[in-house]
């Protein structure tokens, strides 16, 4: 039962969601208050939390059809969709309690976008059109801007531009997932570029070119912010690796190849928050 429910939430997206906010919360922070970073913390945790468990419920249908997806939670019978369901209410409701009396009315705003377009849009136009991607990475690059705007309101280019990589990141990443799971895709009627695509040269040729987009945003990223030695050589190897595994996807569009690059994305964005964090902590 408690392994279950943790699975409801989605731990790794969770745990990703919260290191992005975090870097965001300190980048805007000029005095540190511990407090007020675990209670936002805290608080946007159980909201995220709550809309992976909201949208276990909402897509239990069609993650039964899909092989990927199959042994969550519901489609296994581990849960019941009300548990999901009431599980959900009750963590975004903490959430959102904690976020407005603890931290700030804006992250509150942000949290409910990110639950909006999760939950809302993005699951309306997955059976309807592929663009659902460019949508669903949205409230995927939304958590540095909550724990930004938990510290500042001032619009700052260092946040627009983590906010773009963020967004760029995922795009390569989900394009690659899909690829590897296009026929469970295809059986649940969710409609995926690589579904549309049976040469795989469109999701090969867009992984490749939202690479380059990166490439380009993590090199203007330091004009922002002071970035020093470790930043700069770390971001060379981190930008040559994944490039070369989206060239390699793109020259031979295997399965294989499509694990291969999504394992890279991974690895690319925890190198970045940490090269990040270290060499701002070192400046």
């Amino acid at each position: 039962m408690i392994l279950a429910c943790l699975r409801l939430i989605k731990p790794s997206i969770l745990i990703h969601s919260l290191l992005t906010l975090s870097l965001g919360y300190y980048l805007a922070v000029s005095s540190w208050s511990t407090r007020h970073y675990l209670w936002t913390l805290a608080g946007a945790a159980a909201v995220f939390a709550g809309a992976a468990a909201l949208n276990h419920y909402i897509e239990r249908d069609q993650d039964a059809k899909m092989s990927r997806t199959q042994h969550r939670p519901l489609p296994s019978g581990d849960l019941s969709p009300l548990t999901a369901f009431f599980m959900s209410v009750i963590l975004t409701t903490i959430g959102f309690v904690i976020l407005y009396t603890k931290v700030n009315l804006y992250v509150v705003w942000l949290a409910m976008l990110t639950l909006i377009l999760y939950d809302g849009l993005y699951v309306y136009l997955k059976p309807r059109t592929w663009w659902n991607t460019f949508v669903g990475a949205i409230p995927g690059a939304i958590p540095p801007l909550c724990g930004w705007f938990a510290v500042t309101l001032r619009l700052d280019p260092v946040i627009l531009c983590l906010f773009a990589i963020f967004y760029v990141w995922q795009l390569p990443h989900f394009f690659a997932i899909a690829w590897f799971y296009r026929e469970s895709y295809q059986q649940a009627g969710i409609k995926m570029l690589a579904c549309e695509d049976p040469q795989g040269t469109r999701s090969a040729w867009y992984s490749c070119l939202f690479i380059m987009v990166l490439i380009v945003l993590s090199s203007i990223l330091p004009q922002f912010i002071a970035l020093g030695p470790l930043y700069y050589v770390g971001m060379v190897v981190n930008n040559l690796y994944f490039a070369y595994h989206g060239l390699r996807f793109f020259k031979d569009r295997s399965t294989q190849h499509a694990w291969q690059l999504m394992k890279a994305s991974i690895l690319y964005q925890f190198l970045f928050v940490f090269y990040v964090l270290i060499d701002t902590l070192i400046a």
